[in-house]
């Protein structure tokens, strides 16, 4: 890991470094581990979810974005499970293999989830890790169940909807399959290569390949457009809260990130009193994934700090 140098107290910058893990077949970079998915019934939905070392007390509940699902984080499950936590990846609504409801789910919605998934299984005390949209979630959980979290990690999110999505691409996305939909939308967020280090570039490659392939199934049209309209409406804000979160909360962004503003980060960065802010260089919206190793290493020396 390459330290390029302190910008401030709570503030680092990553460079990017190859991984170790790029093989030569498409998808031979990805971790050999196949967690068995498992299903509770909640008051809304039915959810999906992956659990691994259930019989351990720290328990890591990994939270996805839009258009995402539990399998994005097979990187972190895969570095962590022999590491002493109890490690649990959901589905949030209308992903992966989680019902869609009829509801108007708001983010709020989407945190009662959360927290009627921890109350079913018994679980009073988590670490949240949470990406984009699942960021948000993780956001809004804290503030209206700050004793039931013990750390928290942001990662490429938000505190607050900002443009809406521009009438011409909604307008496109009730006309077109989602497949088309994902491939349209993966081109416009993905970095091209001329600014990756040329030892970064045919992993991700393969990266943007299993990405594609791995969003289409995780997500329905119907699911897409219900969710894309979730941002138009812009209701959700929680800026002038973030002062309210009192634990050690660990951000992360790319610098290249096309979806969520850089100046996002570094908002929530400076309105939570135990927030520390790394930024990856030469990365886009998924640090997790488009630096795994690196990533990893940054989230388990948080966790034990």
């Amino acid at each position: 890991m390459a330290n390029t140098g302190i910008i401030n107290s709570k503030i680092t910058y990553f460079k990017a470094i190859s991984q170790s893990i790029l093989k030569m077949n498409d998808f031979d970079f990805l971790p050999d581990l196949h967690p068995k998915t498992k299903r509770i019934q909640l008051q809304n939905l039915n959810m999906a979810y992956w659990e691994l070392n259930s019989d351990r007390t720290r328990t890591i509940i990994f939270v996805h974005g839009f258009s995402g699902s539990k399998e994005e984080w097979i990187f972190q499950l895969d570095y962590l499970l022999n590491r002493g936590y109890r490690l649990i990846a959901i589905d949030q609504e209308g992903h992966g293999e989680t019902d869609l409801t009829s509801r108007k789910t708001t983010i709020e919605d989407l945190a009662e989830d959360l927290f009627d998934f921890l109350m079913k299984k018994g679980i009073t005390r988590v670490i949240l890790v949470g990406h984009s949209l699942g960021g948000m979630v993780c956001q809004q959980f804290i503030l209206t169940h700050p004793e039931l979290v013990e750390r928290l990690v942001l990662i490429g999110t938000s505190p607050r909807f900002e443009n809406p999505p521009p009438k011409a691409f909604l307008d496109f996305i009730r006309t077109t399959d989602v497949a088309t939909i994902i491939k349209t939308t993966s081109r416009f967020a993905s970095l091209t290569l001329d600014k990756l280090p040329e030892e970064q570039r045919e992993y991700y490659k393969k990266l943007k390949k299993w990405s594609i392939q791995r969003r289409t199934r995780s997500i329905t049209k119907e699911a897409y457009v219900k969710f894309m309209l979730l941002t138009e409406k812009k209701k959700f804000n929680v800026v002038d809260d973030l002062n309210k979160i009192q634990v050690p909360t660990l951000i992360t962004c790319g610098t290249f990130d096309k979806l969520i503003r850089l100046q996002n980060s570094k908002l929530i960065n400076e309105k939570i009193p135990l927030s520390t802010l790394k930024l990856f260089e030469s990365c886009g919206h998924a640090p997790p994934r488009e630096y795994p190793e690196q990533f990893n290493q940054i989230l388990l020396e948080f966790l034990q700090e």
